[in-house]
C-alpha cells in the first residue's frame, strides 16, 4: 500500500511539473508574440509619421514657392523695403517637423531670393560685388533662419519648457534671426554696395564701420517688427493647430508600461511554477 502511494505521489509530482513548464512556456510565447506585435505596430507608427511628415514638408515648400513668386510673400513699404512674410511657413517647418526640416525650408526660401535677386537693381549690384558673397547672404543666411530656432524649440522642449510658449517663442524668433542675419552679411560683404546706393543710405555721411551697421538695422527696424508681429501671430496659431490634430506628441509610456506588465505577469507565473513543484517535491 505505502509503495502504491509513493508511486502516485511521484507520478503527481511529474505532472505537476509538466503543467508548470508549460504555462511558464506558453506565458514566454505569449510574451514573444506581444512583443513582435508591439514592435510591428511602433514600425507602423514610424512609417505613418514618415509619410506625414514628407506631406507637411511638400505642402510647407508649395507654399513657400507659392509666395515667392507672388505678392503673397513680400510686401513692398514705401521705403523701398519688403517686408518678408515668407519666414511664416519656414518657422512652422522648423518648429513642427524638426531642424533639418527648417533647415530644407530655409534652403527652398533662400533660392528663391537668390532666383529674384538676378531681377531686381540691388540684387544684380551684388551679383556682379561678390556673387559668392550674394549666394551666402540669400541662401546660406535663410538655412540658419530655418534651423536656429528649431533647434532653440528642441532645447526649450527637454527643459520642459510650456509647449506653447515655447512655440510662441520661436515663432517669434524666427523673423528677427532673418533680418539680423541679412544686415549683419550686408554690412559684412556689401558695405561699399550699399555707401554707392543713395537710395538705401539716403541721410547716411558716415563711413562702413559701425556706425552703418546701426543705420542699417534702424532702416529695417519696423520692418522687423511687423515681420516678428505677422510671424509670432499667424505662425503660433498655425503651430498650435498642428500639435493638437495631426502632429499630437505619440508617448511611448502606455507601451512601455504594457510591456512592463507583462513581464511582471511572466516573472509571477514563472516564480508561482517554482513553488508549486518545490511544494510537490518536499
Amino acid at each position: 500500500m505505502n509503495y502504491l502511494n509513493l508511486m502516485h505521489l511521484n507520478a503527481l509530482r511529474a505532472s505537476m511539473r509538466l503543467h508548470c513548464n508549460y504555462e511558464v512556456i506558453a506565458t514566454g510565447y505569449v510574451a514573444s508574440a506581444k512583443g513582435e506585435s508591439d514592435s510591428k505596430e511602433d514600425n507602423m507608427k514610424k512609417n505613418k509619421f514618415s509619410v506625414r511628415k514628407m506631406v507637411e514638408l511638400g505642402v510647407l515648400t508649395a507654399i513657400i514657392l507659392i509666395m515667392a513668386f507672388t505678392p503673397l510673400g513680400y510686401l513692398m513699404t514705401p521705403w523701398g523695403i519688403q517686408i518678408t512674410l515668407i519666414v511664416i511657413p519656414v518657422a512652422v517647418g522648423g518648429i513642427i517637423l524638426g531642424p533639418k526640416a527648417g533647415a530644407f525650408l530655409g534652403l527652398v526660401f533662400g533660392l528663391t531670393s537668390f532666383s529674384q535677386s538676378f531681377s531686381n537693381v540691388l540684387g544684380q549690384q551684388m551679383l556682379n560685388a561678390n556673387p559668392i558673397g550674394t549666394f551666402y547672404l540669400l541662401v546660406g543666411n535663410r538655412v540658419l533662419v530655418g534651423l536656429i530656432p528649431a533647434l532653440i524649440y528642441r532645447g526649450f522642449r527637454k527643459i520642459n519648457l510650456n509647449k506653447s510658449l515655447s512655440i510662441t517663442i520661436c515663432a517669434f524668433l524666427t523673423p528677427i534671426i532673418n533680418t539680423v542675419l541679412y544686415i549683419l552679411a550686408n554690412w559684412l560683404i556689401f558695405k561699399d554696395t550699399w555707401l554707392s546706393n543713395d537710395s538705401l543710405t539716403g541721410g547716411y555721411n558716415g563711413n562702413g564701420g559701425f556706425t552703418l551697421l546701426v543705420f542699417m538695422l534702424g532702416l529695417v527696424a519696423v520692418n522687423g517688427i511687423v515681420e516678428a508681429i505677422a510671424c509670432t501671430i499667424i505662425g503660433s496659431a498655425i503651430c498650435q493647430a498642428l500639435v493638437r490634430t495631426v502632429n499630437k506628441e505619440s508617448s511611448a509610456i502606455p507601451y512601455k508600461s504594457q510591456e512592463s506588465k507583462m513581464n511582471v505577469n511572466k516573472n509571477d507565473v514563472s516564480a508561482s511554477a517554482n513553488v508549486d513543484v518545490a511544494d510537490g517535491t518536499m
